[in-house]
């Protein structure tokens, strides 16, 4: 071997382990060497070495397993929509039942289960379940009904506007439609006036009151374009003002009311005050609603390092239950949610020398969602931040929590719900230098099993 090294012409020796690093050029100064021994038979050209990262390799070797992952997933989402939209297209709605009874037209008193199906209007008719039987009666047919300690309700004949109320659907004509029948009327208030509230099959709200003639006079707030813009008419004012005329302190309270149902409610009590009557039956205040509802889906999380160009993404399944604690003011339209859940994604652990890794946290969040829409269809979005603990022992620097934003658009009807949220956490190192992150995505769909609030 020594003498064979002597020979530089025709004989290559080179000790690899010594030299192959990446960025040397390594590979590339062997081919040339190759060719100087070659006596000119062996002339390669433009040669160039690419090192081909860690990162890249796994993947390879794992990308029929991911393929199979994600087909699982996809099969899953799939699932969990076709479950959704299966509950749209059933005929009936979500039935809810309340023990209460009904007093006919005749003054016959009939006690049982009261059904409804749908809770964010006034019923069209009132289906009462006794010796499991279903009976549905009409407004035509019932005096009134109650459900036990919770609402009152009243069957009159009412004259209502039904001008749009809705941005999207307002005109610039600022005639007052109108439409008459037999409705239910949800008891708010009774004395020398009373009150009562109405919400119609558009879900537009009605604060109706009954004078002291027995009228019923819908309290009107007209809604309509001017110019393209949206511009209102409070005519309810003028409407209070007459009906109060007896006690006109009020009336400058009556200026710059808002057309809330609170308000107009807190009102009316003032009056009874003033001219000294009293009130015969007030309706209990609604308290903080609550909902608890079931979760399940999948989550595509994306993890990113400083510095550095890769990214890892990785898909997997995320359960969880939530509380929903609704908020009775402005018809229920807001809430403050918590929750806790299953959140996990696979890291890259090559900074602490070691390969992927998944990490599974229990995830606590907190935040608050706004409904858009109160038709049979909700829109509603939904924001807050969360804590995740991480499940496993954390390896090396790695810190056992994560702190995370997030923000989320969904659509429900009923007891089912359908979301996606984008959240963005911290990552899993506690090394400041590194800064990692995690971006992820859930889409999940949700099921209500429990609520405690009747109504609106």
């Amino acid at each position: 071997m020594c003498v064979l090294r002597l020979d530089t012409k025709k004989v290559w020796k080179e000790d690899d382990s010594e030299f192959v690093v990446e960025g040397k050029g390594s590979y590339e100064s062997t081919i040339q060497e190759f060719s100087y021994i070659s006596n000119g038979n062996f002339q390669p050209k433009d040669l160039k070495e690419i090192w081909e990262s860690k990162d890249r390799v796994f993947k390879k070797y794992n990308h029929k397993i991911k393929k199979m992952k994600l087909k699982s997933m996809l099969k899953i989402l799939v699932a969990l929509v076709l479950l959704f939209s299966f509950n749209f297209k059933a005929d009936g709605q979500q039935k809810e039942t309340y023990p209460g009874y009904v007093v006919l037209v005749n003054k016959e008193k009939i006690k049982g289960d009261l059904i409804f199906e749908d809770r964010e209007m006034n019923p069209l008719n009132v289906t009462i379940l006794e010796n499991e039987k279903e009976k549905v009666y009409s407004a035509a047919e019932i005096e009134s009904f109650e459900i036990t300690g919770k609402a009152k309700f009243m069957s009159r004949r009412l004259k209502y506007c039904i001008n749009p109320h809705r941005l999207d659907d307002l005109i610039e004509d600022k005639k007052l439609l109108w439409k008459e029948e037999k409705v239910f009327l949800k008891v708010l208030l009774t004395g020398q006036l009373n009150l009562y509230e109405y919400i119609d099959e558009d879900r537009k709200l009605h604060i109706v009151l009954e004078t002291r003639e027995k009228e019923f006079i819908d309290l009107i707030n007209l809604k309509y374009l001017q110019e393209g813009a949206a511009a209102t008419i409070p005519k309810y004012r003028n409407q209070l003002k007459r009906q109060l005329n007896d006690c006109q302190l009020l009336f400058g309270k009556i200026d710059k009311m808002a057309y809330k149902l609170s308000s107009i409610r807190k009102l009316i009590k003032e009056y009874h005050e003033c001219i000294g009557a009293e009130i015969e039956y007030e309706s209990l205040l609604e308290g903080i609603g609550r909902e608890t509802s079931i979760l399940g889906g999948i989550s595509i999380a994306n993890h990113f390092i400083r510095n550095s160009r890769s990214k890892n993404e990785s898909l997997n399944l995320s359960l969880g239950v939530r509380i929903e604690h609704i908020l009775p003011r402005n018809h229920k339209v807001w809430s403050i949610i918590t929750g806790i859940d299953l959140r996990s994604y696979v890291a890259p652990l090559s900074i602490y020398r070691e390969g992927e890794k998944r990490l599974d946290y229990l995830r606590l969040n907190i935040g608050a969602k706004r409904i858009f829409s109160n038709r049979a269809l909700k829109w509603y979005g939904n924001f807050g931040v969360t804590n995740s603990l991480l499940i496993a022992k954390p390896v090396s620097a790695m810190r056992s929590f994560e702190q995370a934003a997030f923000v989320g658009l969904g659509v429900s009807r009923n007891k089912f719900s359908l979301e996606a949220i984008y959240e963005i956490s911290n990552g899993y190192s506690s090394d400041i230098y590194l800064l990692t992150k995690v971006r992820t995505i859930f889409i999940r769909a949700g099921y209500v099993i429990s609520n405690n609030e009747f109504s609106r």
